[in-house]
């Protein structure tokens, strides 16, 4: 007869213990997880709560002009040129080097019409004179006759005493006719040397204004070579005519020019200022003689020294799409220290101190947060980052002053964290 098997008392207990074993490392486990997580900082970036100077600037956008400057044009009153030679922006010259060579197309054309206009006029001066004379000499001829007839009809006259009355009278009548044709015939040889003299001044005058006009366009056809007015950097002019599309190009070879048109100038880099325009709400926050910081974008390992020399009493209507215009004033901020490495017309950004509280607490303003309509920073407690509202006193671009919410020292997120990375504030 066969007999069954019963579990015993302590069979029954070990899968429980096991079950219970399992279950308390699992949570040993993820205590020892959460605990390592909260000790490791979040992975984001940090700065700190600093104390100093606030300083509020205006940064304003402009161009590098220099002071002084010496303008090289193309020949006056050439009619069109053509670029021959031309060196190149950025090449040093002295007092006398070659610049620019043109082609004077139109000039060459004018000098031989003028040329031509010249030997016209001389022409015509030796005709009048040529026709004068001859007019003269046949006046002369008879005026001589016009004599010879005078002496020839006194000659009729005899004695009075021993003439018939009416041959006396006949032949003294025909006396004052002889006398009158002679007299008539001076007025007429005076006059025809009056005229002649006044056409051939004329035509002098004509010759002397042609001469005049041939000489100028001589002398520009001469400074089709230009040269160097004084030492210097050369900075080509933009072509505001060049052909083409887009943005002007500065003049260049084969390019045509009009006649005393600027291409190029030779600044005196020695003392240069940032031209800049102002808004209407920043022209009252500055005055002459507040200094400055340039920032020049071809030159990125330093902020040169300014002041502001000059800022425009009237504003300039800035005409465009927008209505009503905006109204700028002209400013000048003259840089006080050299660099070799400027250039005219290199974009520059003056940074203008316009504000300045001593003694405050700072925050970068790129680690102040809007939220809710709330300024806010994101301060570093242990390993996670509390949402922190500020106390806000002054705003710049760049930094921020306050006056409650942090304390100096304090690390705070330089970008927003994710939210789990932020607790709530106990």
């Amino acid at each position: 007869m066969s007999r069954s098997v019963r579990p015993t008392e302590g069979g029954r207990r070990r899968p429980l213990v096991w079950i219970v074993s399992i279950t308390v490392l699992a949570i040993v486990g993820t205590a020892l997880v959460r605990a390592r997580l909260r000790a490791t900082p979040p992975d984001v970036p940090l700065t700190a709560v600093t104390r100093g100077d606030f300083v509020e600037r205006l940064n304003i956008r402009g161009e590098i002009r220099p002071v002084k400057s010496v303008l090289v044009t193309a020949p006056g009153q050439a009619g069109d040129l053509l670029v021959v030679k031309l060196v190149k922006t950025g090449t040093v010259v002295k007092k006398g080097d070659p610049i620019a060579t043109f082609n004077p197309i139109v000039l060459r054309q004018q000098i031989e019409d003028k040329r031509s206009e010249l030997r016209q006029v001389e022409a015509d001066i030796e005709r009048t004179r040529a026709s004068g004379k001859i007019t003269d000499e046949q006046n002369q001829t008879q005026l001589l006759k016009a004599q010879y007839d005078v002496e020839r009809a006194k000659l009729k006259i005899g004695d009075p005493k021993l003439m018939p009355k009416l041959d006396l009278e006949r032949a003294q009548l025909d006396v004052q006719n002889a006398e009158q044709r002679k007299i008539e015939i001076e007025k007429r040889a005076e006059a025809g040397r009056t005229s002649v003299d006044a056409d051939v001044a004329s035509r002098n005058r004509q010759r002397d204004k042609v001469k005049d006009e041939l000489e100028r366009l001589e002398r520009a056809l001469e400074a089709s070579e230009v040269f160097a007015p004084a030492d210097g950097t050369v900075q080509l002019m933009m072509n505001g005519r060049a052909p083409g599309q887009g943005a002007p190009q500065e003049f260049r070879e084969g390019d045509r020019v009009w006649s005393g048109a600027a291409i190029a100038e030779l600044p005196d880099l020695s003392s240069v200022f940032v031209r800049a325009q102002l808004d209407e709400d920043s022209r009252g926050r500055l005055r002459v003689g507040q200094p400055a910081l340039v920032k020049v974008d071809a030159i990125t390992d330093r902020e040169l020294k300014a002041s502001i020399v000059d800022i425009s009493v009237l504003a300039r209507v800035e005409m465009g799409p927008s209505y009503p215009p905006p109204r700028n004033f002209d400013l000048k901020v003259r840089i006080d220290e050299n660099d070799p490495r400027l250039r005219p017309g290199m974009s520059a950004t003056a940074r203008i101190e316009v504000d300045r509280v001593a003694n405050t607490l700072l925050v970068p303003a790129t680690a102040v947060f809007d939220v809710n309509g709330r300024s806010v920073v994101y301060k570093l407690q242990g390993s996670a980052f509390v949402e922190t509202p500020l106390q806000i006193a002054r705003r710049s671009h760049d930094q921020i002053a306050v006056t409650g919410g942090v304390a100096q020292g304090d690390q705070i997120a330089a970008r927003k964290p994710s939210p789990e990375q932020v607790r709530s504030a106990r």
